[in-house]
């Protein structure tokens, strides 16, 4: 028979290797999850219902599941290896660093730096509660690093201090593996028995779900494949104190098309509440949702921003404080860069930081908002333009068409949109002047604080650091090695332009992270990949960078010659390193100047 194996990893790369090594055996079928610490636990109660047998886990994850279920956990232990390796990605930071973790962490980095002799610092802490105290500690002596865990990692991001995790290796996993498929040996009787009744229940005609007082799920017959599933159990969980208050009842939900007829019981088990809901559902027709409009809350925006290049500290560079200041206050800003450069994240920021992060965040995408969307905006009843105290974010404004943009500058001033609700608005630094003016009419009119982000070039003695870190968060979320780059691939970055910014640059490393399988990034792998970059970018450059209008009516010859002198101006004149940029002689090269005189 298979053993029945539920993980719960607290990053996305550690996920994968649990499929990946439960791949290979065949006495077990591994299901696996991301959660970190409570959102573990939340993985645990919502497939609690799904009776597996042994559950496996890592660190703190590991001990808070525990807690919340009956089912044996695993804990996937740290090796000195998973230590090792962190430290010797941190070797790419030249300020000092500290090591800052439970017992299990610190008492195997004090074995490996005593054998290395190593005066790295290491504090150890023995609850969530020390955390933020002990790294305002290691703040304050000038420490701006850690080697961490994920608890101590998304605190610290929150400060403002660097993090490397340490991931846990396939050694480790495969000796939690074992350890379940053990304990499931032990249990295989009782777990035999159990599943038994539970498929005589689910032929009775209709779903079950038990759930105890506070809400965890003592029983289910509910069909994990259909959709929606946890819509259902978290809907059924604000009925518990109305049904017990109440007494038995029977009512209807909608959700996603679909209604569910709903019929209560409640009942007393070891001096403890239960209520028992049995339910059927079936398929009713809804509206869909609104295309270019998307609502998204605190936690979301802190996600998408928490992942970003912009999370590592310093990445704002000299524009953070100013940032910071916008953010406090009420005034619409206009957020207008190089493409790339992150202005939907600048908008994610300072809506996280603002006092309306309570309520929603409203983005709108002016580039792909069609007629229906617009009408939706501008004159229906539900309108979020007839709501108060949001964050109204449009997206790409220079990219509205002059109609609708005339439109939308009287709805929102007729309106005091401005006033009732915090606006951000971002557009791109190429613009045509039409759309220049029109980017021009919004922060004139609505007295717009403008940021503007600077391009990767203008910050290239950061790019190692920041590509050290880049390289740290690869290795989480890709289950990669990679300790750094080569001397020549970072000389090679340093001298490109970056045409798309941060995003081209994130885009370039995990590219070569994917194809890297040693502990450093080659020369050769970073050359290619800017090779590939520099030969798109300078086409998209002659076409107005990304712009989805059709090609300009021009000759070949006409190409050719604004390529050229595209290259030229960018090489500052040049004429040496252009003619070898574009692999053309000189004389070729003169031949196409010599035209324009």
């Amino acid at each position: 028979m298979k053993y029945r194996v539920l993980g719960v990893a607290p990053y996305e790369a550690m996920r994968k290797s649990m499929e990946t090594l439960a791949s290979t055996m065949d006495n077990i079928q591994l299901d696996a999850y991301t959660g970190n610490l409570e959102d573990g636990v939340k993985v645990v109660k919502e497939h609690s219902h799904d009776q597996y047998d042994v559950i496996i886990s890592r660190g703190g994850t590991s001990r808070l599941i525990s807690e919340v279920t009956s089912t044996p956990v695993v804990e996937i232990p740290l090796s000195v290896y998973d230590v090792l390796r962190a430290m010797r990605l941190a070797d790419n930071y030249e300020a000092e660093y500290a090591i800052v973790g439970f017992k299990n962490i610190t008492e195997t980095a004090h074995t490996l730096c005593d054998l290395m002799k190593n005066r790295t610092k290491i504090v150890t802490i023995h609850d969530e509660e020390e955390v933020v105290a002990t790294l305002e500690g290691l703040k304050s002596q000038g420490i701006g690093m850690v080697i961490c865990d994920m608890v101590t990692q998304n605190i610290a991001r929150r400060m403002d201090i660097n993090s490397i995790l340490i991931t846990s290796g396939n050694e480790s996993i495969l000796s939690a593996i074992g350890q379940a498929i053990n304990i499931c040996r032990s249990y295989a009787a009782i777990r035999e028995e159990n599943h038994f009744l539970r498929g005589i229940m689910r032929h009775n005609g209709s779903s079950t779900i038990v759930m105890s007082e506070d809400g965890t799920v003592f029983l289910s017959t509910w069909n994990t494949d259909e959709e929606k599933n946890e819509e259902v159990i978290e809907m059924l969980r604000k009925e518990i104190k109305i049904v017990i208050n109440s007494g038995d009842r029977k009512f209807f939900r909608s959700i996603d098309k679909v209604l569910y007829s709903v019929t209560t019981q409640t009942a007393e088990y070891n001096e403890q509440k239960y209520v028992t809901f049995y339910f059927t559902a079936s398929k009713i027709p809804l509206t869909t949702g609104k295309y270019g409009i998307r609502f998204m809350n605190r936690e979301e925006a802190e996600e998408k921003y928490y992942n970003s290049f912009y999370s590592i500290a310093g990445a704002m560079g000299l524009l953070g404080d100013r940032i910071d200041e916008i953010s406090g206050a009420r005034y619409s800003v206009m957020i207008q860069a190089e493409t790339g450069t992150g202005k939907d994240l600048i908008a994610h920021y300072i809506y996280m930081k603002s006092a309306l992060s309570d309520h929603p965040l409203i983005t709108i995408d002016c580039s792909i908002m069609d007629d229906r969307g617009w009408e939706y905006l501008l004159n229906h009843y539900n309108s979020p333009f007839n709501d108060n105290d949001n964050t109204i974010y449009f997206m790409n404004i220079g990219r509205i068409p002059e109609d609708k943009h005339r439109r939308l500058i009287s709805a929102i001033l007729d309106t005091n949109l401005q006033r009732r609700n915090r606006l951000i608005f971002s557009a791109g630094e190429n613009l045509d002047p039409d759309a220049k003016e029109r980017v021009n009419d919004y922060s004139r009119k609505l007295y717009c604080v403008r940021i503007g982000l600077p391009p990767l070039r203008q910050r290239r003695e950061e790019i190692p650091l920041l590509a050290s870190f880049y390289l740290s968060r690869l290795n989480a979320d890709m289950g990669k090695q990679i300790v750094g780059l080569e001397p020549g691939a970072i000389e090679i970055m340093d001298n490109y332009q970056w045409p798309q910014n941060y995003k081209q640059f994130q885009h370039v490393l995990m590219e070569a992270a994917s194809q890297t399988d040693t502990s450093y990034i080659r020369t050769a792998t970073i050359a290619d990949l800017l090779e590939e970059e520099q030969a798109a970018s300078v086409y998209v450059s002659v076409f107005n960078q990304g712009s989805n209008q059709p090609l300009p009516n021009m000759t070949l010859e006409q190409i050719d010659k604004s390529i050229i002198k595209h290259v030229l101006e960018d090489n500052k004149g040049n004429q040496s390193k252009t003619a070898r940029q574009l692999g053309i002689s000189r004389t070729t090269l003169w031949r196409y100047i010599g035209r324009d005189k």
